[in-house]
């Protein structure tokens, strides 16, 4: 393994490894613009879990993210106690098996309604994984050719709290359409704070996102000619085709099939024929400040240290969990201050620090 000029700053965080280790100096050589690792000598090295990725053409840190996609790695979040379930898709009205296409990162890859599904069923639930504080939610819908943007829809957003009698997640509306849509393809709904915050705080509390199709042109999304129909559509794009009557004096009338094949030809209007919608989303992406480096604390062997049993809740990426300073803990009245230590298992330049709390009573982090 050769650390090179450009990496040199990263071997100097490796370099003082080498002596916890114990390699001898045959191990190693440095050189004026590189460090050389003989072997697979840095297998043997001692780190906090999860800061460094080893390979077999070297090692390098792991990246901690800024203004991340929070929704590209929800699958890597366990859920619930058991850890069986894994953020990602949580649920979807219709067409759930290609739902996950919408935060694999591929802008040629989408998920769509099945417009012959009823129309309450046009939605679909992202479930990040853990708390994130988020700053936009971003919208892309297939490429022109490829498919066609939602016609009317809106975005909504829940921090995971539960709320009413069938304890469902509570979302609150973040953005929609104000007009039906036919050509714009990326939507940006900036996220402000849903519960009261410190006039520094920029976003919202974000774990789950819900998009929901409200409206579509179903078999007229646009009319074609009668050549373009029928040799050029496949079958599934082939929309609606309408029939009229036609008056002596050139006024025409909508009519059924039956009704048009029943009059004289002098007595028909033409055909009107139409594709079908194919209303496809292709990435929802949800804009976090960045990864949060207090969810791995015990994993890299830190600590919590405080006079509670309970504050790991308030690093487990659960808005809904937490924990009460004053459980257990005999306060003295003239000076209630509770102080709890965190460290973070190893050493990192922090933008900010956030505390979250839930001041509907139902829990906070």
């Amino acid at each position: 393994m050769e650390c090179g000029r450009s990496t040199l700053w990263r071997c100097a965080i490796f370099i003082v490894v080498f002596a916890r280790v114990g390699l001898g100096q045959d191990s190693f050589t440095v050189e004026a613009d590189k460090i050389t690792i003989s072997g697979n000598q840095w297998r043997q090295w001692l780190s906090p879990q999860g800061t460094i990725e080893f390979t077999n053409e070297g090692v390098s840190p792991n990246r901690v993210g800024k203004d991340i996609n929070a929704a590209l790695d929800a699958a890597s979040f366990p859920l619930g106690a058991d850890n069986t379930d894994r953020g990602g898709i949580r649920n979807a009205g219709t067409n759930k098996a290609h739902a996950k296409r919408i935060i694999d990162g591929n802008i040629d890859t989408y998920w769509e309604p099945k417009l012959e599904d009823p129309q309450e069923t046009w939605w679909v639930e992202i479930d990040l994984g853990r708390v994130v504080t988020a700053s936009k939610v971003i919208l892309r819908f297939a490429e022109e050719g490829e498919g066609d943007p939602f016609y009317q829809f809106q975005v909504l957003v829940s921090d995971g709290v539960n709320s009413g009698a069938a304890q469902l997640p509570g979302y609150h509306l973040v953005g929609r359409t104000q007009r039906p849509n036919t050509q714009q393809r990326e939507f940006i709904f900036d996220l402000e704070p849903f519960q009261r915050s410190d006039p520094d705080f920029v976003g919202d509390v974000v774990q789950m996102v819900q998009v929901v199709m409200l409206e579509s042109r179903l078999g007229k999304a646009e009319e074609v000619s009668q050549a373009v129909y029928e040799d050029s559509l496949s079958p599934d794009q082939r929309g609606d085709i309408e029939y009229y009557g036609l008056s002596k004096g050139g006024r025409e009338w909508l009519i059924d099939e039956e009704t048009y094949n029943l009059l004289d030809p002098s007595e028909r209007g033409a055909p009107r024929y139409y594709r079908r919608e194919r209303p496809r989303l292709a990435e929802v992406e949800v804009i976090s400040i960045g990864d949060n480096v207090a969810m791995g604390i015990l994993d890299r062997g830190g600590s919590i240290v405080g006079p509670h049993t309970n504050q790991v809740l308030s690093i487990d990426g659960v808005f809904v969990t937490f924990y009460n300073v004053t459980d257990g803990v005999d306060l003295p009245v003239s000076n209630p201050v509770v102080r709890i230590f965190f460290d973070l298992g190893s050493v990192y330049w922090l933008d900010r620090v956030l505390s979250l709390f839930n001041i509907t009573g139902n829990g906070g982090s």
